[in-house]
């Protein structure tokens, strides 16, 4: 149906219409109650061709105003009109990705505006939904030059193992010039096909063209499905190796040879956006002005020792280094320089000489990893400013063991890294990507849940062996804590709250029913189980001996995402992805007051992580808005925010010396007092 310009659905008057489509027509219209411009999409009817549609379309919505992320257009609303269904959503005034298509972009700008896409993406994956769209006319960019990824109108939203998917498989819906081979077969998909879709906006972004072209959408189907992937060197001459290996890898016809998640294509855009790199752990130092970043000193050596070579070829000096091979070789025209993180290339003039002998990599071995001179508190909060990033193999899932030996990284394959020189020691073959972890109180054991999984995996850190694992969960593990002895260890997920013996991996007892995407804390005299996910968004306080109820702690905005006890036991804290995070006092259990920014310098501050400093005395908090904020946790004053992240933060959590307060935000951001 059409709408016509000043109609009235509710509190929402039509400005003007902005476009159509073969699903919807999209319009701009007011919010009469808040001053406000917004769009709205609506569904044509003539696209509702199963009877459940109507109630599919709103639990698609549902779960869609749930995602609250900083480059996500917000669903904001939703109805029905006349027996069409709408969804009301963010109005951004710009243009769109395609817009600026025709001609190549420079691959750094292209993995630079992609990364946040990319990133978005993974957060909805993380929330078991996927876009099955995307594609450049998807991708918006506000004025301000903000890009934001909209149109999750034809998302699946995934169920728990063996239940009925919402949008219904055996159909290929999409767009055919995006589509990844199983998507246009109509076989089930899974988010490996948002990933092979990203490939494609990032070929084209790249090359200035689409990799496959024919006369019909048909044909074009077919060709991603059979046809091999034109290389982009062939389009693009002087692309570095790493750029064209991450196009083929998100692109791959299996989705089993594609990246494992979209958040290590995320981190492969944001290395090459920055360093023409796609893989490989990197360390950057944020030292004091006018100092070398710290992957430059610790390849630099390397780096010297390639520049004197050339140098010395031309002055006929080489023999005196004693460098092997440098007067043989083959004749080549040009050395590259870019994987030592300095852009560019460096001419040898003529004869040209190949230097085989000379590795120009940045080294995978530092000496030190950055680190505060003192421990973070409420006294120094003003002070703190960023020392160093950190990009492992895979940029996600960083944490310290609280012994201090170790620092992890990684998705499908975790690996474990020297805390104190960020060297690797070893991995761990976890299979499938990892969603939650956590380290034992010694070290010694990891524990991990999957996404795709119902089960719990120990590892042992010494020699990266699987010691046992623990089933008996139905839904996907949200939850997992230790007890402060490390005799037990907690896994919550939808169908119950569990708590086994580390020694032997028998369930000691199980608390049934959960909902959401519960988490679990323990006190830290390990008498206490903090655990999220009931009914009224009630946080209830078990003991944690036999999982009987101490008491109840009501008030929060939303289900919590994240909680976390004060070092004393005295507070419990819990964020809810919003602009409120909760504040209890854990003998009463009162609620104490909300954390609240008083002057935010984002739209929406959207909070679902938090970490007491060792010494208590600093709550640190982060999640959508990309703003890490430093509170005063006895009154909730905010202390600082700390600005200039573009990524959505994923984890925040200190050193156990409290000298490196770490950000996980696809690459690992290290902050301290210098």
């Amino acid at each position: 149906m059409s709408l016509s310009i000043g109609q009235e659905l509710g509190h929402y008057q039509v400005v003007e219409q902005l476009g159509e489509g073969g699903m919807a027509t999209v319009y701009k219209a007011l919010d009469l109650r808040l001053d406000r411009h917004v769009a709205i999409k609506v569904i044509r009817r003539d696209a509702l061709v199963k009877p459940d549609f109507l109630a599919r379309f709103e639990r698609e919505a549902k779960a869609l105003a749930h995602l609250s992320h900083p480059h996500i257009v917000k669903i904001l609303d939703y109805g029905e009109v006349e027996g069409a269904p709408y969804v009301v959503m963010e109005y951004f005034p710009g243009g769109t990705l395609k817009d600026k298509l025709g001609s190549p972009l420079p691959w750094a700008e292209a993995a630079r505006l992609l990364a946040p896409i990319a990133s978005a993406l993974y957060y909805a994956h993380q929330h078991k939904i996927i876009h099955r769209d995307v594609k450049p006319a998807n991708v918006l960019i506000s004025d301000s030059g903000q890009v934001m990824l909209s149109d999750f109108g034809i998302a699946k939203v995934l169920e728990d193992s063996g239940a009925t998917a919402l949008t219904a498989t055996g159909v290929g819906i999409g767009t055919p010039a995006y589509m990844a081979p199983e998507q246009g077969q109509g076989k089930p998909i899974t988010c490996s096909a948002d990933i092979y879709a990203l490939g494609v906006v990032f070929y084209e972004m790249i090359t200035g063209r689409q990799p496959y072209q024919a006369d019909t959408p048909m044909a074009v189907v077919l060709k991603h499905v059979n046809d091999p992937l034109p290389p982009p060197h062939d389009i693009i001459d002087g692309l570095p190796e790493d750029v064209e290996k991450a196009i083929f890898r998100a692109m791959a016809k299996d989705p089993r040879n594609r990246y494992p998640s979209m958040g290590e294509f995320a981190a492969a855009l944001e290395r090459i956006s920055r360093y023409g790199m796609a893989a490989g752990p990197l360390i950057e130092a944020q030292g004091k002005a006018g100092a070398l970043p710290q992957w430059a000193i610790y390849g630099g050596i390397v780096l010297v020792v390639g520049i004197v070579a050339v140098l010395c070829i031309s002055l006929g000096l080489a023999g005196a280094l004693g460098l092997p091979g440098v007067f043989g070789g083959s004749r080549t025209k040009e050395v590259s320089i870019m994987e030592t993180g300095v852009a560019g290339t460096m001419s040898a003039g003529e004869p040209t000489i190949a230097l085989p002998a000379v590795t120009l990599k940045p080294t995978v071995a530092p000496t030190a990893a950055p680190r505060g001179v003192e421990p973070i508190t409420a006294a120094n909060a003003g002070s703190v400013s960023m020392i160093g990033r950190f990009f492992g193999r895979v940029g996600s899932n960083y944490r310290y063991s609280p012994d201090g030996r170790f620092l992890s990284g990684g998705s499908s394959e975790i690996y474990l890294y020297d805390a104190q020189t960020l060297a690797e020691i070893r991995s761990l073959k976890t299979g499938s990507g990892v969603t939650e972890l956590v380290f034992s109180p010694d070290g010694s054991l990891l524990a991990t849940s999957q996404g795709d999984k119902t089960l719990v995996q120990l590892w042992q850190t010494s020699d990266g062996k699987l010691l046992r694992v623990l089933e008996g969960h139905t839904g996907q593990v949200t939850g997992l804590a230790f007890s402060p002895d490390g005799s037990r260890i907690a896994t919550a997920s939808v169908d119950m709250l569990a708590v086994w013996q580390v020694s032997d991996g028998l369930q000691v007892y199980k608390v049934a029913p959960m909902y959401g995407a519960p988490t679990v804390a323990f006190s830290p005299d390990g008498s206490l189980l903090a655990v999220s996910g009931y009914e009224n968004l009630i946080i209830k306080l078990l003991k944690a001996s036999d999982g009987s109820p101490v008491r109840q702690l009501s008030g929060s905005w939303a289900h919590a995402t994240s909680v976390a006890f004060s070092p004393d036991g005295s507070l419990l804290v819990a964020a809810s992805g919003g602009d409120r995070t909760s504040v209890w006092n854990t003998q009463s259990g009162s609620r104490l007051f909300y954390l609240e920014d008083p002057a935010p310098t984002v739209q929406y501050v959207l909070i679902d992580q938090v970490a007491f400093s060792p010494d208590g005395s600093l709550l640190v908090t982060g999640g959508g808005d990309n703003l890490i904020r430093l509170w005063d946790p006895s009154n909730g004053a905010l202390l600082r925010t700390l600005e200039g992240n573009t990524q959505m933060i994923q984890h925040v959590s200190f050193s156990p010396d409290g000298r490196v307060l770490a950000v996980e935000a696809v690459e690992m951001l290290m902050y301290g007092i210098q």
